[in-house]
C-alpha cells in the first residue's frame, strides 16, 4: 500500500491551517451580449460548471464542464464526457469550418444557434474582425493555458491533454485507500492510472513517484507535471496532477471525489514524469 499520509496513524488529511499558494487560482470570464461567462469551480467542487443563461445558450469553451458539455457533444456526435477537452474543441471547429462561423473552437450563441438549426439575431454575438483587431474570444483564447496553446498547432493533442481528458473521465469516483482504479482511487493511485493510460508507468505510491521523477521548480512548473504536498519533515503525503493557475486533478482524501480543484495545501514541489 501506498504510504500517502500524514504521521503514522495513517489518515489522508488536510493540514489544518492553509492559504492559497503564490499560484492562486484565477476564474476565467469571458463575458459577451447575451451570455454568460465560464466560472471556476470552488475548491470544494469537483471540476468546472457552466452557468446557464436565461436564453438557454452558455458560453463553452475549452476546460469547461457539465451538463452543457454534454449535451454540445451529443449533438456534436463526439463521446459525451462532460468534459470540453481537444476532441471537442475540434469537433466545434468542424462544425464551425462546415457551417461558415467564426472558427475559433468557441461555443457561443451563433453556434448553438445552427446546431439547434434556428437562426440567430444578426446582433450581439461574436462576428469577424481584422486580424489587428481580435474579439473578445480571441483575446480570451490568447490567455489560455500553455498546454491549451500548444496544442493549438498539433494534430496530435499534447500530454496535458490527454492526461486532463482522462483524469475528467473520472470526475466523482470516490476515493478509497490502496485503490489504484477504475472504481475508486487513493491519490497515488489516480495519478497511476492515468499516467498510464497516457503510456507513462509510474511508481505505486506517492513518495516513490517523487523519488522517481525529476524535480522542477515552481516558476518552471506546467500543467501535466505532478505536484507533491509535504509535511513539515519533508516527507510525501499526496500527490495530483497540476493542472496550471494553482488548479489540480487529484482524489484528494476519504469521503471526497476525484475532480479538479484549487491546491489547498502549502508545502508542494513539481516533479516531470518521463513522457519519452
Amino acid at each position: 500500500m501506498s504510504p500517502v499520509y500524514v504521521r503514522a496513524v495513517g489518515r489522508h488529511r488536510r493540514p489544518t491551517t492553509s492559504r492559497l499558494p503564490h499560484v492562486a487560482a484565477t476564474a476565467a470570464t469571458a463575458a459577451l451580449s447575451g451570455t454568460l461567462a465560464l466560472t471556476g469551480a470552488s475548491t470544494a467542487g469537483a471540476h468546472d460548471t457552466v452557468r446557464a443563461s436565461a436564453s438557454g445558450t452558455p458560453t463553452l469553451r475549452y476546460d469547461s464542464a457539465g451538463d452543457a458539455v454534454r449535451d454540445l457533444q451529443k449533438r456534436l456526435g463526439v463521446p459525451a464526457t462532460g468534459w470540453f477537452g481537444p476532441d471537442t474543441r475540434e469537433a466545434v471547429r468542424r462544425f464551425e469550418t462546415e457551417n461558415g462561423l467564426v472558427v475559433n473552437g468557441v461555443v457561443g450563441r451563433r453556434t448553438w444557434a445552427k446546431l439547434s438549426g434556428e437562426t440567430p439575431a444578426p446582433q450581439a454575438d461574436v462576428v469577424a474582425r481584422p486580424a489587428s483587431r481580435p474579439d473578445a474570444e480571441a483575446r480570451a483564447e490568447e490567455n489560455r493555458p500553455d498546454s491549451d496553446r500548444a496544442s493549438r498547432g498539433e494534430e496530435r493533442p499534447s500530454l496535458a491533454d490527454r492526461l486532463f481528458e482522462e483524469a475528467a473521465r473520472h470526475v466523482g469516483k470516490p476515493y478509497s485507500y490502496g485503490s489504484t482504479g477504475p472504481g475508486s482511487f487513493d491519490c497515488s493511485g489516480f495519478t497511476g492510472y492515468v499516467f498510464r493510460q497516457v503510456g507513462i508507468n509510474l511508481p505505486r505510491s506517492s513518495q516513490d513517484q517523487r523519488n522517481a521523477v525529476p524535480r522542477v521548480s515552481a516558476e518552471n512548473a506546467r500543467p501535466g507535471d505532478l505536484m507533491f504536498s509535504h509535511d513539515s519533515s519533508g516527507r510525501v503525503f499526496h500527490v495530483a496532477i497540476y493542472a496550471g493557475d494553482g488548479r489540480i486533478w487529484d482524489s484528494p482524501r476519504p469521503g471526497e471525489t476525484v475532480g479538479k480543484r484549487a491546491i489547498w495545501t502549502q508545502r508542494y514541489t513539481f516533479g516531470r514524469p518521463d513522457s519519452d
